[in-house]
């Protein structure tokens, strides 16, 4: 797991490594010069006999002194680099520790492009191809020299230098208080150009590939990158934030447009309820002409009607019969009556030498009986059979009671 994170944070950082490269040429020049002017680094030169300290401001250096270690024992040596050190303020600069040309092999490989990518994975196991060591007997960096997209290939320059070799230099350059930020190595013919430009052979955790401290180009072009990155985020939000809000507002006008049609539904079914229910109420009612025409057609002759009354859908008749009992069977054979039955007993009028009676039926609902008809399907007759056998308006002789 250690080994596998070791290798992730050299790609992470050989990739943003090359882009800021890649991003530095994006920048104006006389704005790359004021930030790189910027930029201060110290610099130990051990590729010499003596031992130079100088110092970067912008894009040159300047000598701060030397020392020469010939003759001169670990103590006076750790007092010749205390004077320039002071005189330096390390604590405030980049400090790059050069090696000699002599300590490093170079070698230039040749490579397709698709493993610039994983460049660095891709050196460290195939080491042992190029060069005499494996991957753990070396400190190594390298630098893309050419691409060509033609050929899909690419020139890499590989800087290596034994582990043994330059932790010797290190622990040197620690007995005298320096702690590098960089470790290079120097050019035998520089030509106003550092040849070791861009490498550093710390290991990841240790230099430039993972702590290097950044100057002020770099910090422009991470804050560019941040606020690319922040921007490349924010945009996609804000556009669905925005179409979120459009169509929450086109949800919401749907909302109150189906609500207030639902409210006109409504009210259109109360109106037409309300409309129908005296048409709905008169169809279902019987009238009473009707009623009274039914009894002229089914009461037998001799039978006389002294009081006729609808009520509550009850029809309540009084009156006198030669047969009053037989009247019972007559009324609900029609279809306009159920339920028919006495009210009173039955009683003989001396009078008039007939039977007394008093009837109550109830009226069918929607003026037949479910499955029943009218004898003749036909209403007819003007009213009721008197004792003659001729027909007397309905109601004739009524001598108490109303009529409906």
């Amino acid at each position: 797991m250690t080994d596998l994170a070791a290798r992730l944070i050299a790609v992470i950082g050989g990739f943003f490594a090359w882009w800021f490269k890649e991003l530095a040429g994006l920048v104006p020049a006389r704005l790359r010069g004021a930030l790189e002017g910027s930029a201060q680094a110290a610099l130990f030169d051990l590729s010499g006999p003596e031992i130079v300290l100088s110092r970067l401001s912008g894009r040159s250096w300047r000598e701060l002194g030397r020392v020469d270690p010939q003759g001169l024992n670990e103590p006076a040596q750790a007092r010749a680099f205390a004077r320039l050190i002071k005189k330096a303020k390390l604590d405030q600069l980049d400090v790059v520790l050069r090696l000699p040309a002599s300590t490093a092999l170079r070698k230039t490989l040749s490579l397709p492009l698709a493993a610039e990518e994983n460049l660095r994975q891709v050196l460290t196991f195939e080491m042992d191809r190029h060069t005499p060591f494996s991957a753990d007997e070396v400190y190594f960096d390298y630098r893309v020299r050419m691409r060509d997209a033609e050929t899909g290939r690419m020139e890499v320059e590989l800087v290596t230098v034994p582990r043994k070799v330059m932790d010797e230099r290190c622990e040197r350059a620690a007995a005298w208080g320096v702690v590098p930020d960089v470790v290079d190595i120097g050019g035998e013919d520089r030509g106003g150009e550092d040849a070791s430009e861009g490498i550093n052979l710390l290991p990841a955790d240790d230099g430039v590939n993972g702590g290097r401290r950044v100057g002020g180009l770099s910090l422009f072009l991470a804050a560019v990158a941040a606020a690319l990155i922040a921007v490349a985020v924010y945009l996609p939000l804000e556009a669905q934030q925005r179409e979120m809000q459009a169509f929450s507002a086109a949800l919401a006008k749907a909302k109150a447009e189906a609500g207030a049609a639902m409210d006109l539904r409504r009210e259109i079914d109360r109106l037409v309820e309300e409309s129908q229910f005296l048409v709905t109420r008169k169809q279902k009612s019987v009238k009473a002409t009707e009623v009274l025409d039914e009894l002229t057609r089914i009461l037998p002759d001799g039978t006389w009607l002294r009081q006729f009354k609808i009520k509550d859908r009850e029809l309540r008749i009084s009156g006198f019969s030669q047969a009053a009992s037989n009247l019972i069977g007559l009324i609900e054979q029609s279809a306009l009556f159920a339920n028919a039955r006495f009210t009173s007993p039955v009683t003989q009028d001396r009078r008039e030498g007939l039977e007394r009676f008093n009837i109550a039926a109830d009226l069918a609902q929607g003026g037949a009986k479910d499955g029943a008809s009218t004898r003749d399907g036909s209403f007819g007759g003007n009213g009721v059979r008197n004792g003659t056998g001729n027909r007397a308006p309905a109601g004739a002789r009524q001598t108490g009671g109303s009529r409906r």
